[in-house]
């Protein structure tokens, strides 16, 4: 089965953004997250559209909550 790896850094992408996005797509595809202080390095049980999709997510719940923090 083919996998690939992202690697998210938290200068742009959260955590907790990258977390909430596992949660999502649990049931779609397999990911397994690694976390450092500078960023999070996500391998993906599969490849192509549905990585494109998680990391378009991951990207849209990070600027979601910059956003908010900005407002507040």
């Amino acid at each position: 089965m083919p996998s690939s790896t992202r690697h998210f850094s938290h200068e742009v992408y959260s955590p907790e953004a990258i977390a909430a996005t596992r949660d999502a797509y649990s049931e779609v595809t397999e990911v397994t997250i690694q976390s450092s202080e500078s960023g999070t390095d996500a391998t993906f049980s599969d490849e192509g559209l549905v990585v494109d999709a998680f990391c378009n997510h991951a990207l849209f719940l990070s600027i979601q909550a910059f956003r908010s923090s900005e407002a507040s």
